[in-house]
């Protein structure tokens, strides 16, 4: 054990020696809470009295014994406090204040190797700990050493924090910081499904999809009640083609929530990938009812009746369409599309026209269109026009 000159030590000093809640005691008893009083009071050789009486009647009694440290290390007895803080850990190896008091019994010893040694234990146990961050740097660079590397250790600490900064990490695009955070997490409880969770959505913007379908079936056997588990399995099945298991998920999230605004879109697009038409109209649908402007959805249904040859119903939705956005080219140009199918000429010309005036810089393939309806009225020479119009543009390109 290597010591060091304890003068070094001043900017330590201010540096706040943290009293264990009473509250938080897992072993309280009449004298631990009367030593606690007597601490409280800066009484502290009574204090040592009743935390002595109090480890005599119950031997594992560990807070007894971290507060019989802190007590010494306020009468400046720190190698007394290291000896207590020691039998604490023989006793329960994963309580951090036993480290962090010892950490800093050392450091007045001027021992910093086993000082930062136990801070860095504690923020094994209880990462974030910014006593134990905070004395540790300070440690580390009065003897020029860099900070070692923090092991995760499986303790009772509540891991949300961490949880929470992995999720800011993830989404500012810091993958690699955020998937650590997330493996740590898991080390101090592997029970909690968000953990899972967070970790997979991770995994899904990273495009690694099976690791992400790995995390959400984790979360969805600890919690199979949560509709966002099932909603990204079946995103994620979907970016791999398993629309099968996709379908099976995306059923899931309906029948824990039956009126989830967008399943109904993801479902239909999975029916229709497996060639299952009736029933992607029938998915988007249900949509359309839950949300009458969904114009993306509307676009999908539109499409999908006139790929079936349902030129009334594709009309319906392409007219919705440009009610609801007039300026809206793409709808103008795929209904001038089903009247072309439809032999309504005139319309269709009406439609591809006001294509070609709403987004001239995209209009190449609208001409050939239009060219097609002016050879169907016999109008050769507006038609021959319009592809000379439509070969121009694609030089241009």
């Amino acid at each position: 054990m290597l010591n060091y000159d304890a003068r070094k030590l001043s900017i330590l000093l201010s540096l706040p020696i943290l009293l264990a809640s009473a509250a938080r005691a897992a072993m309280q008893d009449d004298e631990t809470t009367l030593g606690n009083n007597y601490f409280r009071e800066k009484k502290f050789d009574k204090a040592i009295q009743s935390y002595t009486k109090a480890i005599k009647e119950k031997p594992k009694n560990t807070a007894a014994y971290n507060r019989r440290a802190e007590c010494y290390i306020r009468q400046k007895q720190y190698q007394l406090a290291v000896n207590d803080c020691s039998r604490a850990i023989a006793i329960k190896s994963t309580d951090h204040q036993s480290y962090k008091v010892r950490a800093y019994a050392y450091m007045q010893l001027g021992q910093y190797v086993p000082g930062i040694a136990d801070y860095t234990r504690a923020l094994g146990l209880h990462p974030g700990d910014k006593e134990s961050l905070d004395n540790r740097r300070i440690a580390c660079r009065i003897i020029g050493k860099p900070e070692p590397a923090v092991v995760p250790i499986k303790s009772g600490y509540d891991p949300r924090e961490l949880v929470a900064l992995g999720k800011h990490d993830s989404d500012h695009g810091h993958y690699k910081d955020a998937l650590k955070k997330f493996g740590d997490a898991l080390i101090y409880d592997d029970k909690r499904a968000d953990t899972y969770f967070r970790r997979a959505e991770t995994y899904f913007a990273m495009e690694r999809f099976q690791d992400s379908i790995d995390d959400l079936n984790k979360a969805v056997k600890i919690n199979p009640k949560e509709t966002s588990y099932f909603y990204s399995l079946g995103k994620a099945y979907t970016a791999l083609n398993q629309y099968d298991k996709a379908i099976e998920s995306f059923n899931n999230v309906v029948k824990l929530q039956p009126n989830n605004s967008g399943v109904h879109m993801r479902l239909g697009g999975c029916y229709l990938a497996i060639g299952n038409k009736p029933k992607a109209i029938e998915e988007w649908t249900l949509q359309m009812k839950r949300q009458p402007k969904d114009d993306k959805v509307l676009f999908q249904r539109a499409g999908l009746y006139h790929v079936m040859k349902k030129f009334p119903e594709a009309l319906t939705d392409y007219n919705r369409l440009v009610a609801l956005n007039p300026d809206d080219e793409d709808a103008h140009r795929h209904r001038g599309e089903v009247y072309l199918d439809m032999h309504e000429y005139k319309k269709a010309l009406e439609d591809f026209t006001t294509t070609i005036n709403l987004d001239k810089s995209n209009a190449g393939s609208v001409y050939v269109l239009r060219a097609k309806v002016y050879q169907a009225i016999g109008k050769s020479d507006l038609a021959a026009k319009d592809l000379k119009s439509a070969k121009e543009f694609d030089d241009r390109l």
